[in-house]
């Protein structure tokens, strides 16, 4: 019951992977990854969930996990089962079973039972499992890294400064740079771009924007400046926007 109950979990886990590498294909240009993960979920998401829940065992004698947990699906005489029955069993499937009495179990046409798998099919399982988890690790390092350093950020930011005299004439010099928070490479919307907040503070106003960087062969530059807001230093009022 135990492994039946952890292979339907880790198929709901498969499923959901799956209907969320396929938003992230088709979703609108310009979206991001992050943006798409976040988006709210509709209708079309549960409903793409559960039909591959409920067609997890009908193309192959297991599922995935079942196939991963050395589970598949047999008639009670030990037989595999044929497709017409896993396709009629496929509707019923999405219900925990598992968790059924023993004697609504017997009845059924089918047995989910456990077998010793070769050595070839323990290495192929050790490899999918391996390389699963390198992955995970491996996709959670690149999106939830900044997409662009402090250093890179603070050489951006001081070129900015020096370069812009009419910025330097409004805010009041000396500017003093602080770079609130800096995107993860999951929030921007394609490689090498990278984006944070950005606030500069002088002696007569303050800036705070949104800094749009390019890696251009190998070094960064600004490409845009967006959401900015000038805020006065004599009192608390917003003086200008854009």
């Amino acid at each position: 019951m135990l492994l039946r109950l952890v292979a339907f979990a880790l198929d709901g886990m498969f499923a959901v992977v799956l209907v969320f590498v396929a938003r992230l294909a088709f979703s609108p240009a310009g979206t991001t990854p992050w943006e798409s993960a976040r988006a709210p979920l509709d209708t079309r998401v549960f409903l793409a969930v559960a039909l591959l829940l409920v067609l997890r065992d009908v193309v192959f004698f297991a599922s995935p996990a079942k196939w991963l947990l050395c589970l598949r699906l047999e008639q009670p005489d030990g037989q595999r089962l044929p497709f017409t029955q896993r396709w009629w069993r496929a509707p019923w499937s999405i219900l925990p079973w598992s968790l059924a009495p023993q004697r609504w179990q017997r009845r059924q046409r089918w047995r989910v039972r456990t077998y010793v798998p070769s050595r070839i099919g323990l290495a192929l399982r050790t490899v999918c499992t391996a390389s699963a988890a390198i992955a995970s690790v491996g996709w959670a390092l690149v999106t939830l890294r900044p997409s662009i350093s402090s250093p890179a950020a603070e050489t951006l930011v001081a070129s900015l400064v020096r370069d812009d005299v009419q910025l330097r004439r409004t805010l009041g010099e000396p500017v003093v740079a602080d770079i609130r928070s800096i995107a993860r490479r999951g929030e921007v919307w394609m490689p090498g771009t990278a984006s944070f907040q950005l606030r500069l503070q002088g002696t007569q106003a303050r800036q705070q924007m949104r800094v749009l960087a390019r890696r251009v062969e190998g070094e960064w530059a600004i490409e845009e400046l967006s959401e900015i807001e000038i805020h006065s230093m004599r009192d608390s009022a917003q003086v200008a926007e854009r």
